[in-house]
């Protein structure tokens, strides 16, 4: 159970982590998703 648990914080951290890591790209290169270049650094 516990490795299950582990796995599943994993991976919503790493689906977080992703998040963050496209909306920054956005930022720095408008060019490569235009529907993601929408930064709050709130």
């Amino acid at each position: 159970m516990q490795r299950r648990i582990t796995a599943l914080v994993l991976a919503a951290a790493i689906d977080f982590v992703w998040d963050r890591a496209e909306r920054w790209a956005a930022a720095f290169r408008p060019s490569f998703d235009p529907h993601l270049n929408t930064l709050d650094l709130s």
